[in-house]
């Protein structure tokens, strides 16, 4: 333990002398810097509809019950023309046109055309059923909360734990590799083989380092945007274990390569790829198995209960303990191919 806390201060004195560490601290106070003056907790990811409902009599009352259930979540214009236009103008709006004819009511969904199938069967239906109350039949509407409790996520709050993540999993895994290819054209790693220190602690000594700064990184924005209502132990458990996840991947990854450049296109990959679950995590909806399967994936769905618990706590510590068994396995796999391939370094 003694050789593993020398070898831990030297790498934390080195570290501070290289501008790498200091790009992590530096991005979590550009991240603050955005969610407290540059995004409105008000703003929604989702988009509002655009809606015409021609001025007829026999569509008051239609028109009338459209705009309560929109709530200022719609924009009405006075012309079929003015739908359009707003639409072409921003691609991720969506259309409704209203009329009466021939005594029906006629209802056209105005969309991009890049919106999947089920979208126009669920704006089908909802339309459906409004008519139908309209014309005086009875319709029971009953809306069961699985998580009474649960909290509305603001904006930033829903931001939050993609940094985390991002800053965890995936600046981590950048950083590290910058740090063990430096120390490589030092060659600090070949004079480490022939020294009395062993392997693991080289590797330990490296996911302590790391996750000094990205606890205080992590924390900073966290307090900072959060204040204390969250549930510190989960969120702190979790960015330990996504941390240490995101320093083995890059250090796993550095042993096979000579020089940054060489490694930076499969960091570049890997980090590309992983970071597509961001997209289901804004938009559940989307989700097809294949992004479900990535690390990421879980991470911020596991941050976001840690943060703004919905009483779905089981999910947190799954995560906690799955991750905490994968960097087990991970840091042997690891410790043995730094053993293997340390004498080419």
């Amino acid at each position: 333990m003694k050789a593993l806390l020398t070898t831990f201060k030297k790498d934390m004195k080195l570290s501070l002398r290289s501008f790498y560490i200091y790009l992590v601290l530096l991005f979590a106070i550009l991240f603050v810097v955005i969610m407290l003056f540059a995004v409105n907790d008000e703003t929604e990811l989702s988009s509002p509809f655009v809606i015409y409902v021609e001025d007829q009599e026999e569509l008051k009352d239609f028109s009338s019950a459209l705009s309560e259930d929109a709530q200022g979540s719609a924009i009405v214009v006075n012309s079929r023309e003015e739908l359009i236009a707003s639409l072409e103008d921003d691609y991720t709006l969506k259309g409704l046109y209203v009329n009466y004819e021939n005594d029906k009511v006629n209802i056209e969904f105005v969309q991009q055309g890049y919106e999947d199938d089920s979208i126009s069967k669920m704006l089908e239906a909802e339309m459906l059923g409004k008519a139908r109350s309209d014309m005086g039949l009875t319709i029971d509407k009953e809306v069961t909360l699985l998580r009474e409790n649960a909290e509305k996520v603001p904006l930033k709050g829903l931001l939050i734990p993609i940094f985390l993540v991002m800053e965890s999993a995936l600046m981590g895994m950048l950083l590290v590799a910058a740090y063990v290819f430096m120390e490589k054209q030092e060659g600090s790693i070949r004079a480490y083989s022939v020294s009395p220190g062993k392997v693991w602690h080289y590797l330990a000594s490296k996911i302590l380092m790391f996750l000094v700064f990205g606890l205080l990184s992590a924390l900073f924005v966290v307090f900072t945007l959060r204040g204390f209502d969250f549930n510190f132990l989960q969120v702190l458990l979790l960015t330990i274990v996504f941390n240490i996840f995101g320093t083995l991947l890059g250090l796993i990854i550095s042993v096979f390569f000579d020089s940054l450049q060489g490694a930076m296109v499969w960091i570049v990959v890997i980090a590309a790829v992983i970071g597509v679950s961001t997209v289901s995590y804004i938009n559940p909806s989307f989700s097809p198995r294949v992004v479900t399967l990535m690390p990421t994936y879980p991470m911020q769905f596991a941050f976001k209960e840690a943060l703004f618990p919905a009483g779905d706590t089981a999910y947190v510590w799954n995560n906690i303990l799955g991750f905490s068994a994968v960097n087990i396995i991970l840091f042997f796999f690891g410790t043995w191919l730094y053993k293997k391939r340390i004498s080419t370094f």
